[in-house]
């Protein structure tokens, strides 16, 4: 009886509690967004109907641009100062460039889908409704959130949803739900679905104080052209065809 009982309060108390603004509370999480620095972000990215994939990143003050960490990979990518650089453990690779083109762009494209899309939540052109409070656990932490649904205002945006599970006081996100339907030859349903976890960490110091000045990295070194050890065979061919080989210097 007492569980029911305290059941009921919580439920209760919930429902007592009052709706948000959910315009504001949109409009500052675009703000917050767009001011966003110093922060590392774990992802949990589940696609419908495939196995869930983790990503890191690091949020770094806008005039120091910021990083991409794929622990998958090995694969670091970093933009300052009107520059691209791109690090792989893998092959011990350096490359940089001027922040532009293709490469640039790919860049972009991986960040866009789940960062910085939401500093275009500032102008709140499309229908929003608030659905509930919900506390979710983030690691060690719960963090209690306002479940805010969005869909656009007419058909000629598309045909989508999407649900953002929104910290009032940080103005994060912590979970993005988002449900698409796309037309799609020789099927009968375009359905389509994305789960997005976030776990939001502050640093302490923005990046290039313990990335760009670490003793760890002068092991990189810029890649010009294809270098590789040469095996037994390597070696006796290169008695014939020396030009053939060239030999990977020792990184120290």
């Amino acid at each position: 009886m007492r569980v029911i009982l305290g059941f009921t309060f919580v439920g209760l108390a919930a429902m007592a509690q009052p709706q948000p603004d959910v315009n504001n509370l949109i409009k500052r999480t675009g703000e917050r967004f767009f001011m966003l620095e110093n922060f590392d972000v774990e992802l949990k990215i589940g696609q419908f109907g495939d196995r869930p994939m983790e990503r890191k990143m690091r949020l770094a003050r806008r005039e120091d641009g910021s990083l991409l960490f794929d622990p998958r990979t090995g694969y670091l990518a970093i933009v300052r100062d009107g520059r691209l650089i791109r690090i792989r453990d893998r092959y011990k690779e350096w490359t940089e460039q001027a922040a532009e083109g293709p490469e640039m762009r790919s860049l972009q494209r991986t960040v866009e889908p789940y960062i910085t899309r939401y500093e275009k939540l500032v102008a709140v052109n499309f229908e929003v409704e608030f659905v509930k409070w919900q506390e979710l656990k983030v690691g060690s932490k719960r963090v209690k959130c306002a479940v805010v649904r969005m869909k656009p205002k007419d058909a000629s945006q598309g045909v989508w949803k999407e649900t953002l599970w929104i910290e009032p006081e940080a103005a994060l996100v912590w979970r993005s739900l988002w449900e698409e339907n796309r037309p799609v030859p020789g099927m009968l349903s375009g359905d389509s679905a994305r789960q997005v976890d976030y776990n939001w960490r502050a640093t302490a110091a923005p990046i290039g104080d313990d990335v760009f000045d670490s003793e760890k990295l002068k092991k990189y070194k810029k890649v010009d052209q294809f270098t590789f050890i040469p095996g037994i065979g390597a070696r006796m061919l290169s008695k014939v065809r020396p030009s053939w080989v060239r030999t990977l210097a020792p990184l120290t």
